[in-house]
C-alpha cells in the first residue's frame, strides 16, 4: 500500500530556524520531520546536531535503527514536509519516496 504523503515544502532557511530542544526539525533525504514533542531514549542529546538540518540524519537513522518497519512508520508520523530550493518538487524527490516506500 502506498501512502500518499502531503506536498508541503520548506526551504532551508524556514528548516533552520527550527533548531532548539522546544522546537526542532531534523532533515533525512529530501523529508523534513518535526521532533519537538517526540521523547527519544537517547533524549535531545541524540537529535541535537541535526536540529535545523544542520546535518543530514539520514545515515545516522539508518545506522542506530536499520530498515525496521516500525521505526519508519514511527518516523513518518512526524513528516512534516519536503526540502525544497525554489518551492517546487523534483524527480530526484519522487524517486527518493518510491525507494523509502519499497523498502518501509
Amino acid at each position: 500500500m502506498t501512502t500518499e504523503l502531503p506536498n508541503i515544502y520548506y526551504t532551508r532557511d524556514e528548516i533552520a530556524l527550527h533548531n532548539t530542544e522546544y522546537d526542532y526539525w531534523i532533515v533525512m533525504g529530501n523529508k523534513v520531520f518535526e521532533f519537538t514533542n517526540f521523547a527519544h531514549p537517547g533524549g535531545w542529546i541524540a537529535h541535537m546536531p541535526f536540529a535545523g538540518g544542520k546535518l543530514d540524519a539520514t545515515i545516522a537513522f539508518s545506522a542506530m535503527h536499520g530498515n525496521s518497519g516500525s521505526v519508519k512508520s514511527t518516523l513518518m508520523s512526524h513528516f512534516k514536509g519536503y526540502v525544497t530550493e525554489n518551492g517546487e518538487r523534483t524527480i530526484a524527490d519522487l524517486s527518493y519516496d518510491r525507494r523509502w516506500q519499497q523498502n518501509g
